[in-house]
């Protein structure tokens, strides 16, 4: 019941934030087109927003998350709003792209297929162990 309560407050804490943030931003819009404020105020303005989601979420969450998992979390979000191709890689998932794309791996170096349920070696892979052992 206890949780029910913090993650309805969090809610509600949430919901006044943005109605108030949509509120001061309109407010501010038309002032900023007034004075003709740098669009890199305007940048700043957003990321101010967005420590103060981070800052909510990190106090007032019913689950504990690590920065790095709100920090990823958002990165997923600004680039899947992109476009169905751009997408965020965590260190790991890059390393292993570059692995791919670079045609580094780790193993024998063989081409096999299976032929009459056997699994056969078509011919090894030029450079890789299989290839150094000789096998053809």
């Amino acid at each position: 019941m206890k949780n029910i309560t913090k993650r309805s407050f969090f809610i509600f804490v949430l919901i006044v934030f943005f109605n108030s943030y949509f509120v001061f931003s309109s407010f501010s819009a038309d002032n900023a087109e007034k004075t003709k404020k740098p669009a890199q105020q305007s940048m700043y303005r957003e990321l101010e927003l967005f420590a103060d989601i981070l800052s909510l979420v990190e106090e007032k969450y019913v689950e504990k998350k690590t920065p790095q998992d709100l920090i990823y979390g958002a990165a997923e979000g600004v680039l899947s709003s992109l476009d169905p191709y751009s997408q965020f890689l965590t260190p790991e998932n890059y390393k292993e792209l570059l692995v791919e794309t670079e045609g580094q791996f780790g193993g024998l170096g063989i081409e096999i297929t299976l032929k009459n349920g056997l699994l056969t070696i078509i011919t090894p892979l030029e450079g890789t162990p299989a290839q150094r052992a000789g096998i053809q």
